[in-house]
């Protein structure tokens, strides 16, 4: 049997409209005892709220211990690094994580022995100033993820990826991200993976088939995200147009 990892943005939705047809791809792959995960880099959601928001955009019952998501990684970076009370720039997602991993947010710049960052849609310049004055503190700076960008609905918005670059600049340090492709979010996603043959669909060369290779598994770019030219060297196991196209692709690969 496999596993089957599904990026959230830009490949079963993009803002609150689904993808179409990947829904029913969902629903038979877990009828035929696939193992449906779900890994995303947006770091402001729960797993609770990534579910629910699965569920109401594409009425696939997903649930919580389906995700992982680029805010669990940070918790566990948090943890290895031995950070439990960062400052945090982010949302619910982050501020979860590290409460899971047994840290609690320090809301004093001063007095935080880390900094994690991530997607915050409240973003401000006092917000900068105080994220810099951590950083330069010579504490850890941790980033959910480096994304630039994510595409919503009406096309591509800022990403987590934005807010560390302005941090970053300003401090002059450099963050240590979590997020995929990097190292916690693959060990986080093959300890949740209940097979070994695991197949990685997303929308980024950079982030998900990126994972997917350095992790060894199979790896499949879809067309409904962020745009992509598919490379001469190196690319991607399949190229579909869609995350509803997998059945038929996994069918023909005799994945399935």
């Amino acid at each position: 049997m496999i596993t089957c990892i599904f990026d959230l943005d830009g490949v079963v939705y993009r803002g609150d409209r689904a993808v179409p047809g990947v829904a029913d791809t969902l629903q038979k792959l877990s009828e035929r005892g696939v193992d449906v995960l779900f890994a995303t880099n947006n770091s402001a959601r729960t797993a609770r709220g990534l579910a629910d928001k699965v569920a109401r955009v594409t009425g696939y019952p997903a649930q919580p211990s389906q995700m992982v998501s680029s805010a669990m990684a940070v918790g566990r970076l948090a943890r290895e690094r031995a950070v439990k009370h960062p400052f945090i720039v982010g949302g619910e997602g982050i501020h979860a994580a590290v409460l899971d991993t047994h840290g609690r947010p320090s809301h004093d710049p001063e007095k935080a022995d880390g900094l994690i960052v991530g997607i915050d849609q409240a973003f401000t310049y006092a917000t900068l100033e105080a994220a810099m004055g951590v950083a330069l503190r010579g504490v850890p700076f941790l980033a959910a993820n480096l994304d630039a960008s994510y595409p919503a609905e009406e096309g591509l918005r800022p990403g987590a990826g934005s807010i560390v670059s302005a941090i970053a600049t300003a401090s002059g340090v450099r963050p240590v991200p979590a997020g995929k492709p990097e190292r916690p979010m693959i060990e986080l996603l093959a300890e949740t993976a209940k097979h070994d043959t695991i197949i990685m669909i997303g929308d980024r060369l950079d982030t998900d088939v990126a994972m997917g290779k350095r992790a060894g598994w199979i790896t499949v770019a879809v067309k409904t995200g962020v745009p992509f030219n598919v490379p001469t060297a190196d690319p991607p196991d399949a190229c579909l147009d869609t995350a509803a196209d997998l059945l038929g692709w996994a069918a023909g690969a005799g994945l399935l």
